[in-house]
């Protein structure tokens, strides 16, 4: 929920979420750019944003996950003793 300028082509035509502002690296146009990044009407259409990125429980999700794996691993890689 914060404005950010993207400076430069290496991100250009990825998908970014609706609080980055693409930019050339050219001083005028990064000065434009960051009026309109801390204008009022884009501060205020970001803060209603939502994290295209957020899943419910994410933490809980990769631990087990990484459960899962170690436990296919060791299946497979069994030590004879």
């Amino acid at each position: 929920k914060i404005p950010c300028i993207n400076l430069g082509n290496r991100q250009k035509n990825r998908f970014a979420p609706g609080n980055i502002i693409h930019s050339a690296f050219n001083i005028n146009v990064i000065k434009r750019k960051y009026k309109y990044a801390i204008s009022n009407k884009f501060v205020k259409k970001v803060k209603k944003l939502k994290n295209p990125y957020y899943l419910k429980n994410t933490s809980n999700n990769i631990l087990d996950l990484t459960y899962k794996k170690i436990k296919v691993w060791k299946k497979k890689h069994v030590l004879l003793d």
